[in-house]
């Protein structure tokens, strides 16, 4: 698996293979499981290289996110921006409002979630 450039698939297969002797599984779920690990490792690393290359100086989430201190913006507002509608329907995001109120902290967490969701970000 080495050699066919299968590293998730290698990471995973003692354990599939202990699994799949115990549960008594069919060769089909045996290589379902194993190229289910591969893409999840590639999936995961593709991830990483997306993250990488926006070069995020902070990882934030919005979860974390303090609506007490920035009244300008409702939890119904973040939830909307949250749902990626506006990436999927190709519409820019912008965000415009006065010093302290949280564009870079929501804008570094949104392009976070971009790249987990299979999308390249900048900030």
């Amino acid at each position: 698996m080495a050699e066919m450039k299968l590293p998730g698939m290698l990471a995973a297969f003692d354990k599939t293979v202990t699994d799949a002797t115990r549960d008594a599984v069919s060769y089909t779920e045996f290589l379902d499981a194993l190229l289910q690990a591969e893409a999840d490792y590639r999936g995961e690393r593709a991830a990483q290289r997306r993250l990488k290359a926006a070069k995020l100086p902070i990882r934030v989430c919005l979860d974390d996110f303090d609506y007490t201190a920035h009244r300008s913006i409702t939890k119904a507002q973040i939830r909307e921006i949250q749902s990626l509608g506006w990436l999927k329907d190709g519409r820019p995001l912008l965000l415009i409002g006065q010093t302290g109120v949280g564009k870079s902290f929501i804008a570094q967490a949104i392009a976070l979630q971009v790249c987990q969701h299979g999308r390249s970000a900048s900030t």
